[in-house]
């Protein structure tokens, strides 16, 4: 079993396609963000020639991509030759895979080399009620692109964990 993921969240407009590369540290409980894209408006084609062009160190092709479950767009993209999986996705999965990401002892982010996963990681925050007390939940709508597809990627091990 590899240590290394990778997760990719269809979008379209305004939501992007957001792919992220990350290494996870299961003996230190360390998530390491690597590498990432997004883009607008790709077509699977377009999405397969721009994580061909991030190849410059590393061959993507021979890693698992877990992806969201969109069978259509993720049998276009297998064609293309990427190894790529739909996740199981479900009742509280959402929850559950940030459950994970928050347990883990550090999440390591180098935003000049993935400033979306950067952003989004700082800036998502729990739902507040009237009074500015959390809720324990997450609002809706929020900038999560790059989150969900770690997320995905990280779906068998969270998943594991919570049998």
């Amino acid at each position: 079993e590899t240590d290394l993921y990778a997760g990719l969240d269809y979008g379209w407009y305004p939501d992007p396609n957001a792919y992220t590369f990350m290494h996870y540290d299961r003996y230190a409980n360390t998530l390491y963000i690597l590498n990432e894209w997004q883009g607008l408006k790709h077509t699977e084609e377009m999405t397969s020639d721009e994580l061909d062009k991030l190849s410059d160190r590393v061959d993507f092709r021979r890693y698992r991509i877990t992806s969201d479950k969109d069978e259509n767009r993720t049998k276009n993209i297998s064609d293309l030759g990427w190894q790529i999986y739909c996740a199981n996705k479900g009742p509280g999965s959402v929850n559950s895979g940030f459950t994970f990401l928050q347990g883990l002892t550090k999440i390591v982010i180098d935003s000049s080399r993935t400033p979306n996963c950067a952003r989004e990681f700082t800036k998502f925050h729990y739902e507040k009620n009237k009074y500015g007390q959390i809720m324990g939940t997450f609002p809706d709508g929020q900038e999560d692109h790059h989150m969900a597809s770690i997320r995905y990627a990280l779906e068998v091990i969270w998943q594991r964990i919570k049998r």
